[in-house]
């Protein structure tokens, strides 16, 4: 599908691409290797407070 910048924000884009992402962190998360990353890790645990975290980096 063609998205224009017109209807980037319609519905069913919306809807594909939140499928999507599900989809994709589903896998990220049972992945054995990247499920043990500490990136990975953060990613999913991390706080609402990212400056908590951003002095790792």
């Amino acid at each position: 599908m063609l998205t224009t910048t017109l209807d980037r924000f319609s519905d069913d884009f919306l809807a594909d691409r939140s499928s999507g992402l599900n989809t994709f962190l589903r896998r990220l998360s049972r992945h054995p290797l990247l499920s043990a990353d500490p990136d990975t890790i953060a990613f999913f645990t991390l706080l609402n407070d990212v400056s908590i975290h951003s002095a790792e980096f």
